[in-house]
Order: C-alpha cells, then structure tokens, then sequence
C-alpha cells in the first residue's frame, strides 16, 4: 500500500517569527517614500527652478516640518492599508499549515453576543489606560508621544476612523497577535510568546508612554485570541479601544474628568471595574482553546 504523502514545513525559528516585522518594516519606508514624492510634486517645489542646492533643501525641510502631523498620518494609514491584504494572506497560510499538520484544530464559532464583552474590554481599557498615564504625568514629559498623539488626531473624524479606528487596528492584529505571536509559539510556551509579541509590538511604538500602554495592551490581546481561538477576538478588542480614543478626543465627551480629581478617579474606578467584570465573564462564560461556551440561562455546553 503506498504511503500517503504528509505536509511538513520548516517551523521554529527565530527568522520565521521577525519576518512580518521585516515586511513592515520596509513597507513602512517605502511608503514613507512615495507619501513624500507625491506631497513634494504636488507642491511643485521638484520643478521648482532658480533653487539652489541648499535652498531646495531648506525649502523642502520648511514644508516637511509645517505639514509633519498630516504626512505622518499619511504614511501610517497608506503604509497599513498596503500590508493588511499582505498579513491576511499569510496568516491564512499559516493557518493551513497548522491544520494540515495537525497542530491547530478549527474551532467553533463563538456566539456574536459574547464579543459584546470584547468590545467593552476595550473601550474601558482605554478609559483606563489613558487615565492613568495621565495621572503619572509622563504623557507630558514625551515629546515623542506628543507629535504621535497629535499626528494621529489631525486629519478630521471620517480619516481618523476609517485609518486609525479600523484600517490601523486590524492591520496591527494580523501583524502581532495574527504572525508574531502564533509563530513565536512554535518555539516558546503560550505565555512567553504573549510577553515577547507584547515587547516587540510596545517597542515599535516608538516611545515609552505608548509603549507601556501598548505592552499592557498586547498582553491582553493576546489572551483574548488565546481564549475566543479567533482573530475577531483581539481586533474587536482594539477597534474599540481605538475608536473610544478618537470619539472621547473628537467630541471632548470625557474632559470633565481633567477638571476635578475626584472625577478623575471615579472614571478610572469604573473602567477598572468594567475591565474586571469583563474578563470574568469571558472567563466563565467562554471556554479556551476548543471555543466550547456555556449558554447563560439553560447552564448548560452548547452543542
């Protein structure tokens, strides 16, 4: 009888585990490029004649510096928008990988109502995590996170959005909880894997006070794809995070809480309990790994 033939693939590497990020990487720069090119013709200052070397230069660095917030917002939002197709794809190959290899079953669906509790996981996370660094006083002390911050609020409530509020977050998933993670599990246990796609992800923030919310962030991502066994889990999660952020800036429905102390805290009490609430929930009513829930009034597995 003639053997069936079995799937293998090299796994468990250091190098299969950095190449998403390489790709970002250089999507990144080349689309830093393109941003700049167009802004700069756009302008006319290319054909710009009668310039000296230095002058265009100098001119070139003037327009940069006036319009910094609206091209960086550019660049990050063109920059995701290319790589997100990119991840979806190897994720999806990644995927078969597993299953053909045995490693990863499919799991069942998780009812659409127990990704209501994701999604105020999230939001309540960054009441949370906003409130708190706020009352540390580092917000104030980065430069870095100042231009990030106001770079990502600059281009008016529809951008922000589409690219900050799903482009940007889905695209991030993918990357870190979808590749990142996932690959770092074939050579590491579940829980150091979290610690260094959370380090990593913290660290491509760029500076330490969107690294330390994005590390505490990352982690709890991590748990969710761990628990839901989906990547809606963690993009749900983020999503909402992301456009709480941009309604609670764009609106200034939460700037009584920079009034009074007291209010301060009480917002920073109540999202901390909502956070709480929510992960014991999910981890009542949500069983790991096969997906298996348990229904609220019968108490019993669904089939």
């Amino acid at each position: 009888m003639e053997e069936k033939k079995v799937f293998t693939y090299k796994r468990g590497s250091v190098w299969r585990c950095m190449t998403p990020l390489l790709i970002y990487l250089i999507v990144q720069n080349v689309m830093s490029f393109l941003v700049m090119m167009v802004y700069y013709m756009q302008s006319g200052i290319i054909s710009m004649e009668g310039l000296t070397a230095d002058e265009l230069m100098e001119k070139l660095l003037t327009m940069t510096l006036e319009n910094q917030e609206m091209l960086n917002f550019a660049i990050l939002i063109f920059s995701y928008a290319v790589m997100l197709p990119i991840f979806i794809w190897m994720y999806g190959k990644d995927s078969r990988r597993y299953l053909l290899q045995g490693e990863e079953n499919p799991v069942p669906a998780v009812p659409a109502a127990f990704y209501g509790f994701l999604i105020l996981l999230g939001a309540a996370s960054c009441i949370a995590g906003s409130n708190m660094i706020y009352m540390t006083g580092i917000n104030s002390s980065s430069e870095s996170y100042t231009a990030a911050a106001s770079a990502l609020y600059s281009a008016g409530l529809i951008p922000e959005i589409i690219g900050v509020g799903l482009i940007s977050p889905m695209a991030e998933e993918f990357l870190f909880r979808g590749l990142v993670y996932r690959r770092f599990k074939e050579i590491s246990p579940s829980a150091i894997s979290m610690v260094w796609a959370s380090l990593i992800f913290a660290m491509l923030h760029g500076n330490m006070v969107q690294g330390i919310y994005a590390f505490v962030m990352g982690m709890l991502l991590c748990y969710a794809r761990e628990r839901y066994g989906s990547m809606m889990a963690p993009v749900a999660i983020h999503v909402a995070s992301n456009l709480m952020a941009i309604f609670a800036t764009e609106t200034g429905v939460l700037d009584f809480m920079y009034e009074e102390l007291s209010a301060l805290f009480m917002v920073t009490l109540a999202s901390c309990m909502t956070i709480t609430c929510m992960i014991y929930l999910i981890e009542r009513f949500v069983r790991p790994i096969t997906g298996e829930t348990i229904l609220f009034k019968i108490g019993r597995s669904e089939e």
